[in-house]
C-alpha cells in the first residue's frame, strides 16, 4: 500500500465489546489477554470466533492484526472487510479507520490500492465525529478545508481544526501518544491552534518518549532543521533509529542510506 495508515497500538485504548452475546464477548475479552501476553496465534484465534459471532471489537482487533501484520501476513482485502464490519457495527475507531483507507484509495474486495474516495471517506469520518472520536476531527476538518469530497468551506474547516485542538487536547493530557502527536504537529504548523514550537516540541516528546513512530521522526526533523532546539544531526540520528526499531518504514530507509549518503540523507526531513 502507498499510503501507511496506524493504529493506536496499546490495548487498554482499544474499543470495549459492545457484543450482547456473552460467548462473543468471552472470546473477545479471552483474545485480548492473549494478545497482550503476545500469543498471537491464540489471539487470532478467540478474535475469530468473537468476529463470527457478533462482537465489534473482536472484528476491530482482527482488522488491525491483518493491518499491520501481527501474527499474521498483511492482507488489505482482510483488513478492510474487518474495519468494516466493525465500523458498521459502531466502533468509532474502526469509523475513523475506514474512512482513512477509502481517502488512501483501498478498496474492498481487491485489496489494491485505487483512487481515494473522498465522498465515502466524509461520511465515515462524520459517524467517528459523532461519537467524538478526536482525530476524526482533524480529517474532516482537512476535507473541507480543501474541498475534497464536499464544497470547499474554509470557515468550516477552520472551526472543525479548533474542535480537533480541543478533543485531542484531552486525549493527549490522558497519555494517548497519538493525540499527542497530533496536536504535536498542529503547534508546529500554527493549524487550529496558535503556532507554538515550545508546546510542539512536549508533545513530540511526550509521544515519541512512549515509542510513537510518528513522533520519533518528527522530533528528528526538529533536531536536523534545528527547530526550538539546537541542531544535532547525532540526535536526529538517534530518533531516527528508534523510529526505525519501532516499525517506521520512512526512518527506516534514511537510517538505511546515511550509512551511504551521510546527511545529505537527512534532507528528505522537512
Amino acid at each position: 500500500m502507498g499510503v501507511r495508515i496506524n493504529f493506536l497500538s496499546c490495548v487498554t485504548a482499544l474499543v470495549l465489546s459492545v457484543s450482547q452475546n456473552p460467548v462473543a464477548a468471552a472470546a473477545y475479552d479471552n483474545g485480548l489477554v492473549a494478545y497482550a501476553a503476545g500469543d498471537y496465534a491464540v489471539a487470532l484465534k478467540e478474535f475469530y470466533a468473537g468476529a463470527e459471532s457478533g462482537d465489534a471489537g473482536a472484528a476491530h482487533m482482527l482488522s488491525k492484526m491483518y493491518f499491520e501484520g501481527i501474527g499474521v501476513p498483511r492482507d488489505s482485502t482482510l483488513a478492510f472487510k474487518w474495519t468494516q464490519r466493525a465500523a458498521e457495527a459502531g466502533v468509532a475507531q474502526a469509523q475513523f479507520q475506514l474512512a482513512e483507507f477509502l481517502e488512501a484509495g483501498m478498496q474492498g474486495g481487491a485489496g489494491t490500492q485505487g483512487e481515494p474516495d473522498y465522498a465515502a471517506a466524509l461520511v465515515w469520518y462524520h459517524r467517528a465525529v459523532q461519537q467524538a472520536y478526536p482525530l476524526a476531527y482533524y480529517n474532516l476538518a482537512r476535507l473541507y478545508a480543501q474541498g475534497l469530497g464536499v464544497e470547499r468551506s474554509e470557515e468550516q474547516g477552520q472551526m472543525l481544526y479548533r474542535k480537533a485542538a480541543s478533543e485531542l487536547d484531552v486525549h493527549a493530557q490522558k497519555g494517548d501518544a497519538r493525540a499527542q502527536e497530533k496536536l504535536a504537529y498542529m503547534y508546529e504548523k500554527g493549524i487550529g491552534v496558535s503556532r507554538d514550537i515550545n508546546k510542539a516540541l512536549q508533545w513530540y516528546r511526550r509521544a515519541a518518549n512512549q515509542g510513537w513512530a510518528e513522533a520519533e521522526v518528527s522530533l528528528a526533523r526538529m533536531y536536523v532543521k534545528g527547530r526550538g532546539v539546537a541542531r544535532s544531526t547525532e540526535t536526529a540520528l538517534k530518533w531516527l533509529r528508534q523510529a526505525a526499531a519501532h516499525g517506521s518504514e520512512q526512518a527506516q530507509r534514511i537510517v538505511a542510506q546515511h550509512e551511504t549518503e551521510g546527511e545529505a540523507s537527512l534532507a528528505v526531513l522537512d
